[in-house]
């Protein structure tokens, strides 16, 4: 599974934390859920690590998730990654 959300206010949105709060804590146990976060600035790239891993961990879920930070300047005119690491 992949769980996504914009980062607003320095949070994930207040959508997808009434999700989790709705959702039984059985519902990811023994899954493998990833995540991925956009954002309109550099500041806010550790929003979804320090947000939503501790609330996947709670639901016992099993996170693969290496974090990869991508911000403007790793791509080019046509939007394509020019960044080897990012790559």
């Amino acid at each position: 599974m992949v769980i996504a959300t914009p980062v607003y206010q320095s949070s994930l949105t207040g959508a997808l934390k009434n999700l989790f709060d709705h959702l039984p804590t059985i519902v990811f146990e023994g899954k493998i859920v990833d995540y991925v976060s956009t954002a309109g600035s550099n500041i806010h790239m550790l929003v979804a690590e320090n947000h939503l891993r501790p609330i996947l961990s709670y639901f016992k879920s099993h996170v693969t998730t290496k974090n990869v930070f991508v911000s403007n300047e790793c791509f080019n005119i046509e939007n394509v990654i020019v960044n080897g690491d990012v790559e």
